[in-house]
């Protein structure tokens, strides 16, 4: 019941979101500004996207910290996978599907490779939200956004660091001990599956991890902004690289928030909200968001489709695995 409210829920968000911006701005409009782009221009949007997905393959993997770990190439296979996941299935469940993927594949367990991927998009936080404060400030968006970016990026960096300081070694005795004391009846196999995903994350938290991650966390960010400068040509938009920055923010942090699959509607209106507080006309801003949000989606859709038929599922089965990944995380022992 609460996986269906959530699903209504995210839907309802888009829908109300897509409407309000079809009320706003005329969709005749919208799609003349896109008639009057360039498609010749947008197989540029690969390079960047390649360069992204090696960032974060490479991120990912030394997250996971400690063998036993996948190589590199079935990294890569899991991670684009549990975007296409990202793509086809509400709430966010790719997460939970790449982390079934490694966890039971690579005998690495699931809730660790989930506590691995909570510190990655800890990371994404503090280093979309940093450098979408600075952008957004150079840019000359409005202050209580550029405030609500800087906050957030203070809020997220405060948690990496407790987490880096926080002495491991105390901390996973402190671990064990309550899975040892609460690890019993029927309730064992949550409380172990709680302990394996904390070990996860204390794991992934050492502070030159962290560092290096963050590192690569932000330089992923700003190859992605390449995708958005790639669509902005060839639409013909005058734009400044600030505000290409904070539009690419804008965009993925809203379509982190529950919704339909891809983040469809948030996305959008994290776009369009910036790039007209930057004097983008509303059409202008809403194709910019409607064809930057197809160029990063559909070149790492088709790689996930590709990496998906190499571990013999089809979407019917990816599909299944993410509506089940959450009861088996819970209850992995």
């Amino acid at each position: 019941m609460n996986s269906t409210l959530r699903v209504i829920g995210g839907f309802a968000i888009s829908v109300a979101l897509v409407g309000f911006l079809l009320w706003q701005i005329d969709p005749a409009e919208v799609a003349g500004a896109l008639g009057r782009s360039r498609p010749a221009l947008l197989p540029l949007v690969l390079v960047p996207f390649a360069l992204d997905i090696s960032l974060r393959t490479v991120r990912w993997r030394i997250l996971l910290a400690r063998d036993p770990r996948p190589g590199y190439r079935n990294t890569f296979r899991y991670l684009v996978i549990g975007y296409l996941a990202n793509t086809l299935l509400p709430a966010r469940l790719g997460e939970l599907v790449r982390a079934h993927l490694l966890g039971t594949r690579e005998a690495v367990g699931p809730t660790r490779a989930l506590g691995s991927i909570a510190m990655e998009r800890g990371l994404d936080v503090v280093a979309a939200a940093s450098l979408g404060a600075l952008a957004s400030q150079a840019a000359g968006v409005p202050a209580s956004i550029v405030t609500a970016l800087g906050t957030l990026a203070v809020a997220g960096g405060l948690v990496l660091i407790g987490l880096a300081v926080l002495p491991r070694r105390f901390a996973r005795r402190l671990v064990d001990d309550l899975v040892l004391r609460a690890g019993v009846g029927r309730a064992a196999r949550v409380v172990h599956g709680i302990g394996r995903f904390a070990h996860g994350l204390l794991d992934a938290a050492e502070p030159r991890r962290i560092a290096v991650c963050l590192v690569l966390s932000l330089a992923a960010w700003i190859v992605t902004s390449g995708v958005f400068l790639v669509t902005a040509t060839s639409l013909g938009i005058a734009i400044s690289p600030a505000a290409i920055v904070a539009c690419v923010v804008a965009a993925n942090l809203g379509a982190a928030i529950p919704s339909a699959p891809a983040g469809v509607g948030p996305y959008e209106f994290g776009v369009v909200i910036i790039a007209t507080s930057v004097g983008l006309d509303g059409p202008t801003a809403l194709a910019f968001g409607l064809l930057s949000h197809i160029c990063t989606t559909v070149p790492v859709s088709v790689l996930g489709a590709y990496e998906l038929s190499g571990v013999r599922w089809n979407l019917a089965r990816l599909r299944r695995i993410g509506e089940i990944a959450g009861a088996d995380m819970a209850g992995e022992g």
